[in-house]
């Protein structure tokens, strides 16, 4: 049986959050949305963006239909060389909160910043809908805590630290499950 990672929500006012610096190249964005004839749309967006030498290319797929909204991001780096330690893992996670949230970042717990929203510009992540990061997360056995942050519009936001990737029971789809 597979285990999930279960969450329970907390929402604190927060204060403005120092970013980390990044030099980075997009070298190039589309979107395209389609809906057909049951009123099912499909927004597919694909980013390529070169940072030291590395190109990684993600496409964010969002699909409603019939009011259930589901999005999935697939990542694929190149032009770096993949140590034999590190696990390639679809990171998915769950949001039964009851809240939209307009940030999300998952980073290993001892980095000392978030790093990048993993939510598009103006994308919300709504209340019963999940997202998954298809080989989106790669580390290794030395890295398995792991901190999440979700964020709401106007400061609020939950942060949860010290996730045991671990606990998944499949290193290579690691799944957590918002509550509130």
């Amino acid at each position: 049986m597979k285990s999930m990672i279960r969450l329970a929500a907390a929402l604190m006012l927060a204060g403005t959050m120092a970013g980390c610096t990044v030099t980075t190249t997009v070298t190039e964005t589309s979107t395209s949305t389609t809906t057909d004839t049951d009123g099912k749309t499909t927004t597919t967006t694909t980013t390529t963006v070169t940072e030291n030498g590395k190109t990684t290319t993600t496409t964010t797929t969002t699909v409603t239909e019939n009011g259930k909204t589901t999005t999935t991001t697939e990542t694929i780096t190149s032009g770096v060389e993949d140590e034999e330690d590190v696990i390639k893992a679809t990171l998915t996670i769950d949001n039964e909160t009851g809240m939209e949230f307009t940030g999300m970042y998952f980073v290993p717990s001892d980095r000392e910043d978030w790093g990048d929203n993993l939510l598009d510009e103006g994308e919300v992540f709504a209340d019963d809908t999940y997202i998954s990061f298809i080989n989106g997360l790669s580390y290794n056995d030395t890295a398995l805590m792991w901190d999440l942050r979700v964020e709401l519009d106007g400061g609020l936001f939950a942060e949860f630290e010290g996730i045991d990737l671990s606990a998944s029971g499949d290193p290579e789809n690691i799944e957590i499950l918002l509550t509130a």
